[in-house]
């Protein structure tokens, strides 16, 4: 299909916590489709467009040649330090006045700002002359978006609700109550998302329909893939709190180079807490990190997590004050540099039953003196450099089925501890953790122990169909 579509904002995102200069505004690209891609190039652009996104985004149709033309415009400008106002997200965006008289419909404004579908409109005479520097818009004017949404469950996927995850951290309001994002058909992400608004005590949830079995779909594994073909950080949370954000039960597949992260947190003021479980990051030795921990108002709780060839490593825990870091059953394999590192401002860090295996410098990294670890585990002699903890085992062997399961012929197999993450009760491929004093395992995966545990639960996962 040689054609593809380009999403646009519709009124402006207010930013939460004063940070109006990385909301998404009016004008600017949320996301856009290839029709070349696989997951879309079968369907017609009413499958892949639910009535509710051609309600609340511009939608164009363009030819497949322009998308250099919106991949230059999404690149962010101003520096690296996000917190900086002189920062944006994207360099460029389409004042909606520009868009409509370049489609010679000047009512197209309100209604593209109005609360009906809008049909898909054909953009192909757009040019990149048409685009304006970013920072022609005036932040300190809002442009109401009057279908933003603030709570409630909404689903995630090609034809459903929201197109991909930038579209719905786009068109998220402070929050009212709790908000959840239901994935429930394949994504593929062609930009990021900046969640900038604020949590006011609720829960914001981004999940899945289709708990996938902790395999990753290429190896066989049941569940929604979310495919990553983009540089940018697809969550970028810099939301405020006070407030709870789930992101679980999800896999990330990438095979474009970038250094940076599928999922960070930075420039938080008021602090949350951040539960990352139940997930499978494939880096394909091009991703630089699954996650990035850039700040100290931030709680973090990780668990059940599967990370293969990241660029550079697993996390990159560079901001957590005491207590602020808890990282359980996390398994790290072929990381090119480090499998997690700690530097010296973030070394108050507590690990419980991670591994990290055949790192091509060190399984752990970094400054881990003020760091807990209790029953980790390395291929090499890392996993005993922290300050404190017991039962670590370091030279095991490398006796993973499948470059990152075990059995009961792994040295990871009943040698863990308790976990001690509130509701962390299964291990990431279903199996019930707590099958007695002595059966606990080190990583995200665990081995049934005859028929104790659940066994029927954990056979309908492994039965799942593929997604």
């Amino acid at each position: 299909m040689n054609q593809g579509w380009v999403v646009f904002k519709a009124g402006d995102q207010k930013g939460g916590g004063g940070w109006k200069h990385l909301s998404t505004r009016e004008g600017m690209i949320v996301t856009y489709v290839d029709g070349f891609d696989d997951l879309f190039k079968d369907l017609t652009e009413d499958e892949i467009f639910s009535d509710h996104m051609k309600t609340v985004y511009a939608i164009g149709r363009i030819p497949r040649s322009f998308i250099p033309v919106l991949q230059d415009a999404l690149e962010p400008v101003g520096g690296d330090d996000i917190s900086d106002p002189g920062y944006r997200k994207n360099k460029k965006y389409i004042p909606f006045n520009k868009l409509a008289i370049a489609l010679g419909d000047a009512t197209l404004i309100q209604k593209w700002r109005g609360s009906s579908i809008v049909p898909i409109q054909d953009m192909s005479s757009l040019t990149a002359s048409d685009f304006e520097d970013i920072f022609n818009i005036n932040i300190n004017v809002d442009i109401p978006d009057n279908n933003s949404v603030s709570s409630g469950t909404y689903s995630a996927g090609v034809g459903k609700t929201y197109l991909d995850w930038e579209s719905c951290l786009s068109d998220i309001a402070n929050l009212s109550n709790a908000l959840k994002f239901e994935q429930q058909a394949g994504i593929t992400c062609t930009a990021g998302g900046t969640m900038t608004e604020s949590l006011n005590g609720n829960t914001l949830t981004f999940t899945s329909n289709a708990e996938h079995n902790g395999i990753f779909t290429a190896d066989g594994g049941s569940g929604w893939k979310t495919q990553v073909n983009t540089n940018a950080i697809i969550f970028r949370m810099t939301q405020e709190g006070a407030g709870i954000t789930i992101i679980e039960k999800l896999e990330f597949v990438t095979s474009t180079a970038t250094a940076s992260e599928f999922i960070g947190f930075d420039s938080v003021i008021t602090e949350f807490t951040a539960k990352c479980r139940d997930l499978l990051f494939d880096c394909g030795g091009v991703r630089d990190y699954a996650i990035d921990m850039n700040d100290d108002d931030v709680n973090y709780e990780l668990s059940n997590i599967v990370c293969k060839e990241p660029d550079l490593r697993f996390i990159n825990l560079r901001n957590a004050s005491s207590g602020k870091m808890l990282a359980e059953n996390i398994t790290v394999i072929d990381s090119d540099d480090d499998g997690i590192l700690t530097t010296s401002s973030a070394v108050y860090s507590n690990f419980r039953n991670t591994v990290c295996a055949r790192s091509a410098v060190d399984d752990f990294g970094g400054n881990f003196t003020n760091a807990t670890m209790n029953t980790c585990a390395s291929t090499d002699d890392t996993a005993d450099d922290a300050g404190s903890g017991s039962g670590n085992v370091i030279n095991i062997a490398d006796n993973f089925v499948d470059e990152y399961k075990i059995d009961a012929t792994s040295d990871l197999y009943g040698v863990g501890s308790a976990p001690v993450i509130s509701g962390h009760t299964h291990y990431i491929n279903g199996v019930v953790i707590d099958q007695g004093a002595g059966n606990y395992d080190i990583g995200a995966w665990g081995v049934l122990r005859g028929s104790t545990g659940n066994p029927w639960w954990y056979y309908k996962m492994l039965n799942r169909r593929k997604k």
